[in-house]
Parts: C-alpha cells; sequence; structure tokens
C-alpha cells in the first residue's frame, strides 16, 4: 500500500518559508519549518506504508522567488550528498 502526500511550500508570515505537508487519506496537517523537520516528518508519515510515498509538490501563490529557490538550492544539496556514492 502507498500513500501521497501533499507538500505545500508557503511562506511563514515571519520573513522566511515554511512546508505545510498533507496526509491525502487522513487530512492530517503538518508544519516544517526546514527540510530536515520535512524530512522527519515524511519518514514518520511513511512508517505504516513501509516509506512508499509519493510527494506531491505545491507551492503558494505568493511564495517569493527567493524563498522557492532557496528551498529548491537545499533539496538539490540534500540530493547531491544522497547519491554521492551512486
Amino acid at each position: 500500500m502507498s500513500i501521497q502526500i501533499k507538500a505545500n511550500i508557503e511562506e511563514n508570515g515571519m520573513g522566511g518559508w515554511l512546508i505545510r505537508i498533507t496526509n491525502t487519506q487522513t487530512f492530517e496537517e503538518i508544519i516544517c519549518n526546514d527540510l530536515e523537520e520535512f524530512s522527519t516528518q515524511i519518514e514518520f508519515v511513511g512508517i505504516p506504508y513501509n516509506g512508499n510515498i509519493e510527494i506531491l509538490w505545491s507551492k503558494a501563490d505568493n511564495l517569493t522567488s527567493e524563498h522557492f529557490y532557496e528551498v529548491k538550492h537545499h533539496m538539490a544539496k540534500i540530493n547531491k550528498e544522497l547519491h554521492k556514492n551512486d
């Protein structure tokens, strides 16, 4: 069994960004203030599904391009670290 998780990048109202994740089966929402927290929460949510998760990415209309590229840059850096020995 698998699950789809919505991940929406949004402004946090304090000059930064957050990622709101939503379980599409239970509709539970979790706010993640950085990518480390996002990663931890995704792992936790995926436990009942043996890690079989599909992330459905989106971004808020008011998300600044600076924050979008900041998240994108951090994700690329993490991805590079995860696959450096491939």
